[in-house]
């Protein structure tokens, strides 16, 4: 913790704290509630109530520096209880965490890792001007830092960006495949970002899987579940990775996540979902071919299978007003408002299962739960086709 800690001893205080916060909807109050030992001759904290603003607070405050550990996290009354207990900074298992969190950093936190940043948020517009690779001093033999530079071109987004950047990933690659020893995780993604600036990513998209493939024996099993995911996301049908390329990839990080995971592990409920909505974009896309109803039929069927799985899990582990809940509820219901596979009965019951978790969460006059309640009245008033644009 690198700021002064402000808490409570009374725990309703607290609490009514919490529960008066007005959060966005994919968002939870947390509470946390830490033991800490008066003996333990570490960072200093103490009881200021008679120095607070407000004494009836009950306030303690902790300093600069602290460290808990996590000792259990527990979703009760709307609220996730998170338990920490104050912690020595020289005790042996913060001594792995601090050394493999080190090892997973770079040296040095730069400006292409604030611009990174910066693109994953979303905020475009405040990436710093891009440079030439000399005013950057970059350097031209290290394939880390060619890469990187490639990443700022690409995340430019201007006119041509893809095949500026393009060329920069295929040089960061032939430095990757000269050094000693090759990281053939960087490969991986360095080959995923070629397939994505060429628009025609089957040769390097095959490159990409068969480092996977190679990897399978000797890599972290849960590293080449992610790294199948990977690939399945990679999938666009305007590129030449078909279908059952797209769904191969999944089934096979699906296969190693339920060997390796606990089952109900949210992981798992995620490929399940993800699958589940690759037919659907599929089936989407050759709903108006002539093909029979059978096949229709076994697309909607392949579905209804996965997303059940999906809330199967999601039920056991999420608490019961959880957005995600309501969003699996909605996949859900539109399988049984389509031509072939209709059931209004089971439609308007998990449409409604989906409005009662957004009316719960306080969300009544947003996009999402205007949609919904928009087809529970069209089913109950004889419309049963799902209108364009919901979900």
């Amino acid at each position: 913790m690198q700021s002064f800690l402000s808490t409570s001893k009374n725990r309703e205080i607290a609490l009514c704290f919490v529960k008066q916060m007005v959060l966005p909807v994919t968002l939870n109050p947390v509470l946390f509630e830490i033991t800490a030992d008066t003996k333990l001759k570490e960072r200093p904290f103490a009881d200021i109530t008679r120095h607070s603003e407000f004494p009836g607070e009950e306030e303690i405050l902790f300093s600069v520096g602290c460290v808990f550990k996590a000792t259990s996290v527990i979703y009760s009354d709307s609220v996730w209880l998170i338990k920490l207990v104050l912690c020595k900074t020289d005790e042996n298992e913060l001594n792995d965490v601090y050394s493999t969190t080190k090892a997973a950093l770079d040296a040095s936190i730069d400006l292409n890792t604030f611009s990174s940043f910066l693109w994953h948020t979303g905020m475009h517009g405040w990436i710093p001007t891009e440079l030439p690779p000399k005013q950057q001093q970059l350097d031209l033999n290290n394939s880390k830092s060619v890469c990187l530079y490639a990443d700022k071109v690409y995340r430019s987004g201007g006119f041509g960006s893809g095949a500026a950047a393009d060329k920069w990933y295929l040089r960061a690659i032939d430095l990757e495949l000269k050094s000693q020893p090759i990281n053939y995780l960087n490969l991986f993604k360095m080959y995923l970002k070629v397939s994505t600036c060429l628009k025609d990513d089957k040769i390097y998209y095959q490159k990409a899987k068969d480092i996977v493939s190679n990897l399978t024996k000797e890599n972290d099993p849960l590293q080449t579940a992610r790294l199948y995911f990977k690939l399945a996301q990679h999938w666009n049908p305007a590129y030449h990775i078909d279908l059952n390329e797209a769904l191969d990839c999944y089934h096979a990080c699906l296969h190693i996540q339920e060997e390796t995971l606990p089952e109900n592990d949210l992981n798992i409920a995620l490929t399940c979902n993800m699958i589940a909505e690759l037919h659907f974009k599929h089936f989407g896309s050759i709903a108006d071919t002539k093909l029979d109803a059978s096949l229709h039929n076994v697309y909607l069927s392949i579905q209804e299978f996965f997303v059940r799985k999906c809330l199967s899990i999601q039920l056991k582990v999420l608490p019961a007003t959880h957005i995600e809940l309501a969003f699996t509820y909605v996949r859900l219901g539109r399988l049984y408002i389509g031509t072939f596979q209709r059931n209004t009965a089971l439609a308007l019951e998990n449409y409604e299962k989906a409005l009662n978790i957004f009316q719960a969460l306080g969300i009544e006059g947003t996009r999402i739960c205007g949609a919904a309640l928009r087809v529970i009245n069209d089913i109950k008033s004889g419309y049963h086709t799902a209108p364009d644009g919901c979900w």
